[in-house]
């Protein structure tokens, strides 16, 4: 059996196919730019994210049996955030974690429910390229456009769309959105509140490894049915911030490491 995986990162889309023993077998890549509107304003355009999925993918498994396929493993860029309609097509580019234009939103956060306690909520400290702090951006300077918006997504939600048909994501993502609570893995009440918006907005929580479709958008890639899980393993250190255990036990081997011991990523 081979193992797909895809990375859809900042500067580009990359696709690995592995197999026995964690050898690689193939690759593909495609970039794509950021945009930079105004100061403060780092965008993408999210429809260049699902080109190069698939360009990537067909260049990987050019050559290959891909009915031999039998998992696939997919990564994004956090942080990364746009709004969609109901047919899950962008209604903006996406604002991406290097933007700061919320900058003021997320001093209002941190006066308004306090810096700990959103930290003590997320896990993460109250930062304007998080979530909590642009869709209350959003909601006060495009309440026009969030008003007939369907779904406020980040990147696994949208690619998650593309593959399968459904906007879901997995508790490990849902707290980088610091929007959810680590104690109830739900979206939090008081900060949804604080945002302004709509719950609805947000996309369905499912338990990692949990069965969510099979992946009929890459069909002409790949033949067969391959079935994808939610998302990767996620566990909380003892200071209460996510920690993405499935990922870089995952990166480890992308990176060669075959043998027990530390890794350090920099």
């Amino acid at each position: 059996m081979y193992v797909l995986g895809i990375d859809v990162g900042t500067s580009g889309t990359k696709a690995l196919v592995v197999g026995g023993g964690g050898r690689i077998l193939a690759r593909g890549y495609q970039a794509y730019p950021l945009k930079t509107p105004g100061p403060g304003r780092v965008e993408q355009d999210p429809k260049l994210w699902w080109k190069a999925v698939v360009h990537a993918v067909r260049e990987a498994c050019a050559g290959l049996d891909a009915g031999r396929i039998g998992a696939l493993s997919l990564s994004t860029q956090g942080a990364s955030s746009l709004l969609v309609n109901g047919a899950g097509n962008p209604l903006t580019d996406a604002i991406t974690w290097m933007d700061t234009r919320a900058g003021e939103s997320a001093l209002s956060l941190a006066g308004q429910l306090g810096d700990e306690a959103v930290y003590r909520t997320t896990g993460w400290p109250v930062d304007a390229s998080l979530d909590a702090a642009k869709l209350h951006w959003l909601v006060r300077n495009e309440g026009a456009l969030v008003a007939r918006s369907s779904k406020f997504v980040s990147t696994l939600e949208y690619i998650n769309h593309k593959l399968v048909g459904r906007h879901l994501i997995d508790p490990t993502n849902a707290a980088m959105r610091q929007l959810m609570s680590l104690r109830t893995l739900a979206w939090d009440g008081s900060l949804v509140a604080f945002t302004g918006a709509d719950p609805a907005l947000l996309p369905d929580i499912v338990p990692t490894g949990e069965f969510i479709g099979t992946l009929a958008a890459l069909q002409a890639q790949l033949p067969g049915a391959v079935q994808v899980p939610a998302g990767l393993p996620g566990v909380r250190r003892r200071d209460g911030h996510p920690h993405r255990r499935g990922r870089h036990l995952w990166r480890g081997a992308g990176a060669g490491q075959r043998r027990q011991g530390i890794q350090r990523c920099s």
